[in-house]
């Protein structure tokens, strides 16, 4: 099992007096489980205002250092959650998730409902 975190998490915006939402999503690292696709998920933080704050991601695939890395750019970039949903994925079915199911996109899509 791997785990990272990137920025501010629920409980740290907690500690800080910071109003947040945060959004999940659960996905395989590749097209399909069958192609021997492991589960990821990931949890984003955003201020409400919709200012990417932070990420979570575990699962058991070796991907998690990946979208991390991915995470913690957006947010040294300030990505507001529009960008995050829209930002451009690229699709290699034996090596990334379905572009409909990129976990990140999907926890930002889950995170907007509630704010």
């Amino acid at each position: 099992m791997f785990f990272g975190f990137s920025g501010f998490t629920e409980k740290i915006c907690t500690l800080k007096g910071i109003q947040y939402a945060t959004g999940t999503s659960q996905s395989s690292d590749r097209y399909t489980k069958a192609m021997g696709g492991k589960e990821i998920n990931v949890k984003l933080t955003f201020s409400e205002n919709g200012k990417l704050l932070g990420g979570e991601v575990w699962g058991k695939s070796e991907k998690v250092s990946t979208y991390l890395n991915l995470i913690t750019r957006m947010v040294e970039s300030e990505y507001s959650i529009e960008s995050v949903i829209s930002a451009g994925t690229v699709a290699f079915p034996a090596s990334t998730p379905s572009p409909l199911s990129s976990p990140v996109q999907l926890a930002a899509v889950n995170a907007m409902k509630k704010l």
